[in-house]
């Protein structure tokens, strides 16, 4: 009877406990103490998609259960329900089940634990499952982005890091470069601020992460990172927190700035060079005027004082000529600097066919000051073909070249110390240019570094360590050559290769400078708002010509149209009220031929239009301030180009 009643007791619980089963959203099956399956839920029977069956106790080939790679099938005994009947607890095993009702199949989580009556008499084992198949796919996805994810910023162009609680966990190949790391087992695992950020910006950075890990997205900052050598490169970083590898870390890109600093610093030293180019042109302009009437009034006191010292010659007048040599001599030094400050100030990159030793005579003046506290400067300058180059540029060349000569050099011991210019051609026909100095020189070691962008040996705040840099970047641009060695004077040697311009190209031709014509002169017109400029050329032509003066380009063409005939007119580029290019653009509709015959003169041209309109003009043109003789040569030239019939005489 008891053994009745112990067979017995299972139905009753089974059926007392089917209510409570069946509302679970679990599968839930029970066997009894022989492996007999007794009960399966209605959510077990939805999801396996068969129920009891009496086909025996092979349950794997029956309900189809594989490991969870779907293919390697789970034998009976290994199933937890199995596993439970001979009184092990299992918890969360993963299975797939598929069969003919599943053909897709199913990803479940199995648990399992035998059961005993209320004596504790074993009865058999209960296992409960549910499907675990779209959290799968939503784990499979996620691990499928994540790996997108960590190959999208291992092949990111910019620096990433992610830390977790400050701690780095991943590095790209990219930071590892940008550093000079050669992997990453270097930084795993150290603390981010201490490996990767310059101790100046530790605290800036630090507190933009934890604005980062807070969910708010550091913006931009600029700081300094640490590399490998122990020097430091300019970034932006960009911080914000996230999931990865499912634990909240903290994803921090580097995007390297170099490249960016050396436009901006470039861009900078543009926008200045272009204003002190303006500034000195306008101050080039300005000083041509008054030194323009200053040298032909002195060029006709010479000749004067001249004719008189042969008729009565007196020791008084050989010393006055004397003082007028003198003082010619030094306005042709100050027309030497104004000349370099035209040429500097050019701002256009147009190249033309250039004399290299006039772009050093140039070069050596703009540097003087610099040069002749420090050293002597001496030229050794052989013959040299025409190059092709905008002479402004190659000028800040050799300029930047011998101030940094004189800088290598200590002040107040010129006496001591030399630089050395000198020009030659090489085998290929090449020009070759040489600035050498005695100083220290450049140690073999930071030799190689000298034209990087940035690399300066010079004291903070005394170099910009961009001017070698662009020198460099003008010369290869010119389909040249630049390079540093050591010098036969001790210290270092900059040589400068340059090809020659397209055979057959020539600068423009000098004038000649002929004696006085006994030949009549002729009608000159000379426009000029400088009054001394009009009164001292009056002076220098009216013993030759029949000169007449107007202030502008409007009263010169008042008087023309009012029939006052002219056979040269000499006039001044650039006027306040009327320009030398717009009266010649009248006399081109009035008359052409008097067009031809306009001389401009400039004391520095400085516009656009103005260098447009030279280039596309082939009247005759001089640079203040131009000597009186090679005034008159030129005058006495368009002169004679007159028509005869307008010829006097």
């Amino acid at each position: 009877m008891a053994s009745e009643l112990d067979e017995s007791d299972e139905s009753p619980s089974i059926e007392i406990l089917s209510p409570a089963l069946d509302s679970m959203r679990e599968g839930a099956v029970v066997a009894n103490a022989a492996g007999e399956l007794t009960y399966f839920n209605h959510a077990a029977k939805t999801m396996i998609g068969i129920g009891l069956s009496d086909a025996g106790n092979d349950w794997s080939r029956i309900y189809g259960t594989y490991r969870p790679d779907g293919k390697t099938r789970i034998a009976t005994e290994d199933l937890p329900l199995a596993r439970a009947l001979g009184g092990e607890s299992v918890d969360s095993e993963p299975i797939f089940v598929r069969n003919a009702e599943r053909p897709d199949g199913l990803h479940i989580l199995v648990s399992a634990r035998p059961v005993r009556d209320r004596s504790g008499k074993f009865c058999g084992a209960i296992a409960t499952f549910r499907d675990v198949s779209l959290r799968r796919e939503i784990e499979a996805g996620l691990t499928q982005s994540e790996t997108a994810f960590q190959r999208l910023i291992e092949n990111s162009p910019d620096g990433v890091v992610v830390h977790r609680a400050g701690r780095i966990v991943f590095v790209n190949r990219a930071l590892l470069a940008m550093l000079g790391h050669d992997d990453a087992a270097g930084l795993i695992g150290e603390n981010a601020l201490d490996v990767l950020v310059h101790p100046d910006d530790a605290n800036r950075v630090a507190d933009g992460i934890e604005r980062a890990e807070a969910d708010a997205p550091l913006r931009s900052v600029e700081m300094r990172c640490k590399t490998i050598d122990g020097g430091s490169i300019e970034c932006e970083a960009t911080a914000i927190g996230l999931l990865f590898e499912r634990r909240i870390s903290t994803l921090v890109t580097f995007r390297d700035l170099s490249a960016r600093k050396r436009i901006e610093a470039r861009l900078q030293i543009s926008e200045r060079m272009a204003s002190v180019g303006t500034l000195a042109a306008g101050i080039a302009h300005e000083i041509n005027n008054p030194l323009a009437y200053i040298v032909a009034n002195l060029d006709v006191c010479e000749e004067q004082l001249r004719e008189i010292a042969d008729d009565s010659p007196s020791s008084k007048l050989s010393d006055l000529l004397e003082a007028l040599a003198e003082t010619r001599e030094g306005a042709e030094r100050v027309r030497s600097i104004v000349t370099g400050l035209t040429t500097f100030s050019r701002t256009d990159e147009t190249r033309t066919v250039i004399d290299l030793h006039q772009t050093l005579e140039v070069a050596s003046n703009m540097s003087s000051n610099e040069v002749r506290h420090r050293a002597r400067l001496e030229r050794s300058l052989g013959p040299v073909p025409m190059v092709k180059a905008a002479e402004a540029q190659l000028a800040q060349v050799f300029i930047n070249l011998l101030v940094n000569a004189a800088q290598a050099l200590p002040e107040g011991e010129a006496d001591k110390h030399t630089i050395s210019v000198s020009t030659s051609t090489d085998s290929a026909g090449n020009a070759v240019v040489r600035v050498e100095d005695d100083g220290r020189g450049v140690a073999a070691n930071i030799r190689k570094r000298v034209f990087d962008p940035f690399f300066t040996t010079k004291p903070v705040g005394e170099g910009t360590g961009l001017g070698l840099f662009i020198c460099h970047q003008t010369i290869t641009a010119l389909g040249g050559t630049m390079s540093l060695d050591d010098s036969e004077l001790g210290g270092a040697k900059f040589q400068v290769v340059l090809p020659p311009a397209a055979e057959g190209a020539t600068v423009s031709p000098q004038l000649r400078v002929d004696p006085p014509s006994s030949e009549p002169g002729g009608r000159l017109l000379i426009v000029d708002d400088e009054p001394l400029v009009r009164k001292s050329l009056t002076r220098a032509f009216k013993l030759e010509h029949e000169v007449s003066t107007a202030s502008g380009g409007h009263e010169a063409l008042e008087r023309i149209r009012a029939g006052e005939h002219f056979d040269v007119i000499l006039c001044d580029l650039m006027m306040p009220d009327m320009s030398g290019m717009q009266l010649h653009a009248k006399l081109v509709e009035l008359d052409h031929a008097l067009a031809d015959r306009m001389i401009f003169a400039t004391g520095g041209t400085f516009s656009s239009t103005a260098s447009d309109f030279l280039a596309r003009v082939e009247n005759p043109r001089v640079k203040k301030p131009t000597d009186v003789r090679t005034l008159r040569a030129l005058v006495r030239s368009v002169m004679s180009s007159r028509p005869r019939s307008a010829q006097r005489g």
